[in-house]
């Protein structure tokens, strides 16, 4: 059962994190935000490019830049930023697993708000293109949990 309640309180500040994340981006959120360099990058996409590059997960992303200039590429456009955002905060709460484990401090549950409004990784999370960049702090942060429990 402690561990049913851990769960509920982490997704408890999950909800908290990613409206804290929608709050602070909120003109991003709720409108389009279409760049030229996601035009570029949906129009001229190849998927060994990234592979090329070390950059396999990428293909996630660029692969979905198309939807944004489809019939209804407004709402794909933010409905994905969206989904970038969620992965960003679900990111910001590993984190904070990973730091209250270590110091049974409350105040670790605070600290990867830092890391989860930070102007830089706000705009990365938002644009699209750079959706590599949730992704890829999304699975390092997996990785550095799942050592820290075995």
């Amino acid at each position: 059962m402690p561990r049913v309640r851990t769960v509920q309180r982490f997704a408890i500040l999950f909800l908290l994190y990613f409206a804290l994340w929608w709050l602070a981006n909120l003109p991003a959120t709720s409108h389009a935000w279409l760049s030229t360099d996601d035009f570029d990058f949906a129009r001229d996409y190849r998927w060994w490019h990234n592979y090329g590059h070390g950059r396999p997960l990428g293909n996630l992303v660029m692969a979905s830049l198309s939807w944004d200039t489809s019939a209804n590429g407004e709402l794909a456009n933010i409905l994905f930023r969206t989904l970038q955002g969620a992965v960003h905060a679900a990111t910001a709460v590993m984190a904070a697993a990973l730091l209250y484990k270590s110091t049974r401090l409350r105040a670790a549950l605070i600290a990867p708000a830092i890391f989860l409004l930070w102007p830089y990784n706000g705009e990365a999370a938002v644009w699209r293109a750079a959706g590599n960049f949730p992704l890829s702090a999304f699975v390092s942060v997996t990785g550095a949990l799942f050592v820290y429990h075995s």
